[in-house]
């Protein structure tokens, strides 16, 4: 009865009858669900843990342990003692990726599933060792602070697009500079060039294009997207602007001729394998229609980098190096924080900041302002200047007290004076302000105490002088440092 009506309603309808989905289709759906960078990385670490259980002998399955104590314990005896294949030991980020790897493992496929490595108590022995372990790699590395990629300097940057390796009349030179164009002007992350598409790009009526960003690392889609950010996930569009008048091989020319020579039969990725073949190449058959292969793609930067001359023994190169230069540009030419996260596609502010490092003139500039007191002659030793002149802060009331700092070749700065001759030295006279109406004495503490003589005032609006015995102040300058209060009596 109840297929024959279903029969009658599909018929009525005019669609075909529903069908079961197969087994792989179900697979599908829910291993798309995770990243697949985020898998990649979780059979990483399982390996890695295997790889150390066959060493010290453990015979049995880690899925199969039926004791929560007994995985922590073995978590535990992993985390003290795993190392990478070429140093002695993982930064405290790697230690951390690695735990949360193990526990996103172990939730689906542990026999005593569900677990959960953060927050049960069975686990806080691991917990403890985990932190120690990180602890104390952030203090091996201290000496080996610069972490990931190293940018690309403006330099570096013309030297590789003016190499003869990444001319665009040839499918490899082509598909070079489609790649260092698109990097460098959408920042894109170094792993993010092999989810971008042909269709990604949409030309502008300027001649500039749009790229296009449907999904990226921080920002996956589907139902977490929706929670997070309401109804509809929003794709990302960053601007590659049109090239300027006259150029010939700019951004937009060689990403438009690199599309219109793709094979029509090609597999929608933007990358494809390029053709070696002269005969073909002669034919306009550039590229094959598969898509470049992951590691090739990975890999890309840093084979342009080694062709072109760049370093890449002293310096990390990564495709991830143009993001690191891109943000980092922006950041020395003061844009400010928004734009550059407008750009970048970055949530937050502190995921620009890991980018946004200070360069050099910037960090002199932050020190001289934490220390003013750096710039200070007499701090740093150099000859002080006797200026009895007041700033528009004092009051009537306010004494004076000057201290200064030098030795006998430095008693003309002291006074202000550009002649070396002691004849002009004794008949040189210190102008107060206009606005002291009352005489002025001045008092020399030891070891000018043989020095008594009293300023001479005059109660003229016009000035007001002080006369010194320079002489005696010579005599008694040299090899000491002088203290001169002038007060108001």
């Amino acid at each position: 009865m109840t297929s024959k009506t279903t029969s009658k309603v599909s018929s009525k309808h005019n669609r075909a009858p529903y069908e079961r989905p197969t087994q792989e289709e179900i697979k599908k759906y829910q291993n798309a669900a995770t990243p697949a960078a985020t898998q990649r990385n979780t059979e990483m670490w399982i390996k890695r843990l295997k790889e150390f259980q066959n060493d010290i002998g453990y015979v049995e399955n880690i899925e199969d342990i039926q004791s929560k104590s007994q995985l922590c314990n073995i978590l535990i005896e992993f985390i003290i003692k795993m190392r990478p294949v070429n140093k002695q030991y993982y930064s405290s980020e790697s230690i951390y990726n690695c735990v949360s790897a193990l526990n996103r493992y172990f939730q689906n496929h542990s026999a005593i599933a569900p677990l959960d490595l953060f927050s049960e108590p069975v686990f806080k022995p691991l917990l403890n060792v985990v932190h120690s372990k990180m602890r104390e790699n952030e203090q091996l590395n201290s000496l080996d602070i610069k972490k990931g990629a190293d940018p690309l300097t403006e330099d570096e940057q013309k030297q590789i697009l003016c190499h003869s390796s990444m001319r665009g009349d040839n499918p490899e030179g082509l598909l070079r500079r489609g790649f260092f164009w698109i990097a460098n002007l959408t920042a894109a992350r170094g792993g993010s060039h092999i989810n971008i598409m042909a269709s990604d790009f949409q030309r502008r009526p300027d001649g500039g294009y749009n790229f296009i960003i449907i999904h990226e690392k921080n920002n996956q889609g589907g139902l977490n997207s929706r929670r997070k950010k309401g109804k509809t996930n929003q794709p990302r569009i960053s601007i590659i602007p049109p090239d300027e008048f006259g150029t010939t091989n700019g951004s937009c020319h060689d990403i438009s001729k690199y599309l219109r020579l793709r094979p029509e039969n090609a597999e929608p990725n933007f990358y494809l394998r390029p053709i070696s073949d002269i005969k073909k190449i002669n034919e306009d058959l550039w590229y094959y229609p598969l898509h470049l292969g992951r590691d090739k793609l990975n890999q890309m930067l840093k084979t342009i980098a080694t062709e072109t001359g760049i370093d890449t023994v002293n310096k990390k190169i990564s495709n991830h190096s143009t993001r690191k230069s891109a943000i980092q540009n922006l950041n020395n030419q003061d844009v400010d924080a928004q734009q550059i996260m407008a750009f970048s596609g970055h949530h937050s502010l502190a995921g620009v900041n890991a980018y946004r490092m200070p360069n050099e003139k910037q960090m002199m500039e932050v020190t001289k302002k934490a220390f003013p007191a750096q710039s200070n002659p007499s701090i740093v030793g150099k000859s002080s200047t006797l200026n009895t002149t007041r700033s528009s802060e004092f009051t009537r009331n306010s004494p004076i007290s000057i201290e200064v700092v030098s030795k006998e070749e430095h008693c003309k700065s002291i006074i202000g004076l550009k002649s070396t001759s002691t004849k002009e030295i004794e008949s040189t006279k210190v102008t107060k302000r206009d606005k002291f109406k009352t005489p002025f004495k001045g008092k020399f503490r030891s070891p000018l105490i043989d020095l008594n003589k009293k300023v001479p005032s005059d109660d003229s609006q016009s000035s007001q002088n002080m006369t010194l015995d320079l002489e005696g102040m010579k005599v008694h300058i040299t090899n000491c440092n002088v203290t001169i209060n002038i007060s108001k009596n």
